[in-house]
């Protein structure tokens, strides 16, 4: 029986733990890694995966991206469809199968190739992993609209399921990867760990103490207004000088733009690096980490359970509507793992510090000689 394994991520945490899962459970068999976003291209040789691809695909939602989509997912069924054509065994791993492109293949695989054996694997998307998100009610909209917009083409289908929204009930759906000791509420029994790496002490007492901020995209979004944010990065800074941080390093999300970085300060080194986090801290130990709210900030307890880990502000974003919910779950979840939460209140407007110039740069081999 050949056995055929399909990795598609689109950020750098994913594609790192692609590798992960398939170092720790491969499948004897090529294993073949696909993504939609071409920054990937800069670390996906990190891997000897028996196929790189990169597909297109039109990020954002409305009608921009509807403008050739039907000729964007043949192309993409198409490319799916080959990699697996002598296949028994095919095993997908995505971090859902709500979104067309993967939820149309899906559907194109079972019809092309009815007795092959097909699986679904989800892989970790960090946030939407700590809850399960179950379709009821109009949630289940975009599946039905999806449904009927692709009803008058007979090589378009949609693949439908119910329970929850990434897929954790789908009946092809087999396990669900997460990093060991990662909180979830998915069923213990699908779900399959990570084994994460284990940061080595990499620091001497000749280093100056050292924090890593990780950026964040809360304006861009629209997660949290600008005044929020400008709120929170100056609680950084404040909390960074009552630890005697002496040099702070600053990880800009990779949708940041550097002369628009949401929580930086003025003295910050912008580190510029393709490394994801969880790569980051594994060739450097830093003694401080910080950021309002990012899954990084609880990768990086299990990886480094000894970090001084601070999430900042978290509490205005509580404060909107539409967020209180989920974000008040993650304020348990730090909790839980001895991530030290640290409230801010707004300030009154002010000049915000992006008007300054913006703070010199590093890159990793720089950081480290340091």
């Amino acid at each position: 029986m050949k056995t055929v394994s399909l990795y598609v991520a689109d950020s750098e945490f994913k594609t790192y733990l692609c590798e992960l899962i398939d170092q720790q459970y491969h499948e004897a068999g090529p294993s073949h890694f696909i993504t939609f976003t071409p920054r990937m291209q800069a670390i996906w040789n990190d891997y000897p995966w028996d196929s790189r691809t990169i597909l297109p695909w039109v990020a954002g939602k409305g009608l921009t991206r509807q403008f050739g989509l039907p000729a964007r997912l043949r192309q993409i069924q198409t490319h799916f469809a080959q990699q697996v054509e002598d296949a028994d065994r095919v095993i997908l791993h995505t971090y859902q199968i709500f979104s067309e492109r993967i939820n149309c293949v899906i559907s194109h695989l079972l019809r092309r190739y009815p007795n092959v054996e097909f699986q679904v694997r989800l892989i970790p998307d960090g946030t939407l992993n700590l809850r399960r998100n179950p379709m009821t009610g109009w949630r289940r909209f975009p599946q039905w609209f999806n449904r009927l917009k692709w009803a008058s083409h007979a090589d378009i289908s949609t693949y439908a399921y119910s329970g929850d929204r990434l897929g954790a009930d789908a009946p092809i759906c087999d396990r669900i990867y997460l990093p060991r000791n990662f909180p979830s509420e998915y069923d213990a029994q699908k779900i399959y760990p990570i084994q994460m790496p284990v940061a080595e002490d990499q620091r001497n007492a000749t280093q100056p103490r050292t924090a890593l901020v990780l950026g964040s995209w809360m304006v861009k979004g629209n997660l949290a207004p600008a005044s929020s944010v400008r709120a929170i990065a100056n609680r950084i800074a404040k909390l960074l000088e009552e630890l005697n941080v002496e040099r702070v390093i600053y990880k800009p999300h990779p949708v940041e733009r550097l002369d628009d970085l949401e929580l930086s300060s003025p003295g910050q080194e912008i580190l510029e690096t393709s490394l994801c986090l969880e790569r980051l801290i594994v060739q450097q130990k830093f003694d401080v980490l910080v950021s309002c709210c990012s899954t990084a900030l609880v990768t990086a307890k299990l990886i480094q359970p000894e970090l001084d880990v601070f999430s900042v502000g978290l509490n205005l974003l509580e404060e909107m509507p539409r967020n209180k919910k989920h974000f008040r779950n993650f304020g348990k979840v730090y909790q839980k793992l001895g991530i030290s939460l640290v409230t801010t209140d707004l300030e009154p407007a002010k000049k915000s510090h992006r008007q300054l110039p913006i703070p010199k740069t590093v890159d990793a081999g720089q950081r480290d000689a340091a």
